[in-house]
Parts: C-alpha cells; sequence; structure tokens
C-alpha cells in the first residue's frame, strides 16, 4: 500500500486557485517581454523561449511542492501549442499549466 502522505492527490488541490496562481505568474513574466526583442540562434523569439523556461520552472516547483516529478519541455510545449491563438492565452496557457501538475 502507497504512503498516503507521500504525495498530495489532485482532490485536495484547489484547482481554481492553482489556476490563479499560475495566470497571475504567466502575467508577471508576460511584463518581461520588452526586455527581450530579439531572436535566438535558434530563429525563435527571445521573450517566447524565455516564457517556456519560466513556465517549465513554475510547473515543476508547484510539482516538487506537492511531492510529485517533474515535468518535461515537451509536456509545456504542448500546452504551449494548445493556448498559442486563443482569445485568451494567459488564461489558456494557466489553464494548461495546472493540468499538468494535477495530471502528474
Amino acid at each position: 500500500m502507497a504512503d498516503a502522505g507521500a504525495a498530495v492527490s489532485a482532490r485536495s488541490i484547489d484547482c481554481m486557485a492553482l489556476i490563479d496562481w499560475f495566470r497571475r505568474e504567466i502575467a508577471k513574466t508576460q511584463l518581461e517581454r520588452p526586455a527581450r526583442p530579439g531572436i535566438t540562434a535558434f530563429g525563435e523569439l527571445e521573450w517566447v523561449v524565455f516564457e517556456r523556461e519560466k513556465l517549465l520552472e513554475l510547473v515543476n516547483a508547484k510539482c516538487a511542492g506537492l511531492g510529485m516529478p517533474a515535468v518535461n519541455m515537451d509536456a509545456v510545449m504542448q500546452v504551449e501549442n494548445l493556448a498559442c491563438g486563443h482569445i485568451d492565452y494567459t488564461s489558456k496557457l494557466a489553464l494548461g499549466a495546472a493540468e499538468l501538475v494535477l495530471a502528474n
């Protein structure tokens, strides 16, 4: 039998609070876009790469705090791709980030 205290059940997490937390953190990160106007050596906008890396860091910090395994960049990129073109990109990205934590 698994140790009941080893990891937090997704049911015990306040999902809306988690989504709101991600939305606030993502919005803070987006404020830094003007500081990253360039293009990377791989042809990507610097701010896009920065925000993707920051989202990975945020998701994995939440996972670690809940005793869950880390996610990889591919998972974050899938969430990012789902949010692209959405009328409310930030909210869709926050929802996807929360889903990564809860599904982990």
